[in-house]
């Protein structure tokens, strides 16, 4: 009988792999690029300016994380779990949010273009200046929330709540998917 052994890695003195105990972790400017650190716990880890591209944060806890500047291009968030989070100025680009509790999250000047955010619980998020162009946000949660100066272009918004979000001057397109008997003035 073989006894399987995964290999581990050591990030700052910490041990980096799925599941990972990471809460309160200080990872500022680290590259962690490409790891599966799917249902890991970040609750309030410090990962400004780090680079998290191409990782697995499915089902992980990144609750009152601090991710400002981030690079979080094509990341997998299902179902993850960033309530109370920074992510101003952060990278979101192609990422996946399905299903991801995003309520009282930072992303003021944040990028997400063509994230999927399908059935994302974003209620009360900040996404002030954000870039949204393209983004799947179909059946999200976005009562309270403050989309002020968006970019909304070519995104899709089918089925989502709007109820009480501040939506001043966000930008729009043609190809941009309202919930139904929604207008635009």
């Amino acid at each position: 009988m073989f006894l399987k052994l995964r290999k581990v890695k050591k990030i700052n003195g910490y041990v980096v792999r799925p599941d990972a105990n990471l809460k309160r972790a200080e990872l500022t400017n680290t590259q962690l690029q490409g790891l599966n650190l799917s249902g890991a716990n970040l609750f309030a880890a410090k990962l400004s300016s780090s680079d998290l591209s191409n990782v697995n944060l499915s089902n992980a806890d990144l609750s009152n994380a601090k991710l400002d500047s981030a690079q979080l291009n094509y990341v997998i968030l299902k179902n993850a779990k960033l309530e109370g989070a920074n992510l101003s100025g952060a990278q979101l680009n192609y990422a996946v949010l399905t299903g991801a509790r995003i309520s009282r999250v930072v992303l003021r000047n944040a990028s997400l273009r063509n994230a999927d955010l399908k059935n994302a619980d974003l209620r009360g998020t900040d996404l002030e200046n954000a870039n949204l162009s393209q983004a799947n946000l179909s059946d999200c949660d976005l009562r309270g929330s403050d989309l002020q100066r968006a970019n909304l272009s070519g995104a899709n918004l089918s089925g989502a709540k709007l109820d009480g979000a501040n939506l001043d001057k966000i930008q729009s397109s043609e190809t941009t998917v309202l919930p139904d008997s929604f207008l635009l003035l």
